[in-house]
């Protein structure tokens, strides 16, 4: 109802304000409650909706609903819409309020659940359907439809409708250089915003966790590369890639613990905009004795909507063990770069590919 009794929206009051008049149609509420306030229509405020569904719409319907500045009325310091002349792209309302039957829910009218990146809430919760709706919705397993230049997102059989993923982040690796005993190759990692219409990440910068997961190995399985593995309490290496920053507070320190009240500003050390792409580099040291087969990398883009620090803090006086939330693979690779004998030389060599 906050949304809907939204009339209008300033979001032009300086860095981190905005405004928002509410005007609430108080007397058609109050047929949705009982005498006590609770939400709980008689069976005839009931029939008198059904018999009129048009004018129960139209009392809840402002010229706001639908329009990307009604989400940014409360999102604007995270969520930046993207602009693009010459052609109209999908609105919030496009991805976050898809119809009921994509999250295995009945019917087909919008959700208001608005899935998006917190599967920590549910999963604390104990909510595990609603966990996993999101973390589907992360992934891209559950399915959109979207009109206009959202659909070409991603190739799919002439004839074929609908969209079998969405896919949000596209990854692609190179092994730059000779693999060679003893030689340093470069893992370069390319990662590109191709569907999601706002910069990534976009929550706050305080609590999220966003991080790349590296793991390369040689034919024998002997480790070459590992960075971004969580330690056992489920803390992340200080030296793991990440994208996303930190938030300041008003004495020019790190903000601790979620304390919005005392924000001056927002440090974004590194996101990726709708159609940018940004690359991570490993130094990568062949060993003298390389095993002969394939290099096989698995690379994963993690999120968690709380870090752990933060639960470690928030739990810290209930004397019980601090969960760990789910983390969610929003993008990965899987690639494989063969290694051959020169037999002559007597050494291992890499062909250099892409993925």
């Amino acid at each position: 109802m906050s949304c809907h009794a939204i009339r209008d929206v300033n979001l032009d009051l300086g860095p981190g304000r905005s405004s928002v008049t509410l005007d609430p149609p108080l007397e058609h509420l109050r047929m949705l409650l009982n005498d006590v306030g609770e939400e709980q229509p008689s069976d005839w405020s009931l029939a008198l909706i059904r018999m009129n569904p048009i004018g129960h719409g139209r009392a809840l319907r402002t010229s706001l609903v639908g329009k990307n500045e009604l989400c940014q009325a409360c999102h604007h310091n995270e969520i930046h819409a993207s602009v693009d002349p010459g052609f109209e792209r999908p609105k919030c309302t496009s991805c976050h309020m898809q119809p009921q039957s994509m999250l295995d829910r009945p019917g087909n009218a919008r959700n208001h659940l608005f899935p998006g990146a917190n599967t920590a809430v549910p999963a604390v919760l104990g909510d595990d359907a609603t966990a996993t709706t999101f973390a589907g919705f992360l992934t891209g397993e559950k399915r959109l439809y979207l009109d206009n230049w959202g659909s070409a997102w991603e190739l799919r059989p002439k004839g074929e409708t609908g969209q079998h993923r969405a896919l949000w982040l596209r990854t692609s690796a190179d092994l730059i250089g000779d693999v060679k005993p003893g030689a340093t190759v470069e893992l370069r990692i390319n990662t590109t915003n191709v569907g999601i219409e706002h910069h990534f990440p976009a929550a706050p910068l305080d609590l999220i966790d966003l991080w790349l997961e590296v793991d390369l190995r040689d034919a024998a399985g002997r480790v070459l590369l590992a960075s971004g593995a969580l330690d056992e309490r489920g803390h992340l290496p200080p030296d793991a890639h990440r994208l996303g920053g930190y938030v300041l507070d008003n004495q020019g320190e790190r903000l601790q613990f979620h304390r919005i009240w005392d924000t001056r500003e927002d440090r974004i050390e590194r996101h990726v905009a709708n159609s940018e792409s940004t690359v991570d580099v490993f130094p990568v040291t062949i060993p003298a004795d390389v095993a002969v087969g394939e290099l096989r990398l698995r690379a994963r883009w993690n999120y968690r909507k709380l870090t752990q620090e933060f639960l470690d803090w928030a739990y810290g006086d209930t004397g019980a063990r601090p969960p760990q939330v789910p983390v969610t693979s929003v993008a990965r690779i899987d690639a494989q770069w063969p290694v051959a004998v020169d037999v002559a030389a007597g050494e291992a060599r890499g062909a250099e590919v892409g993925s």
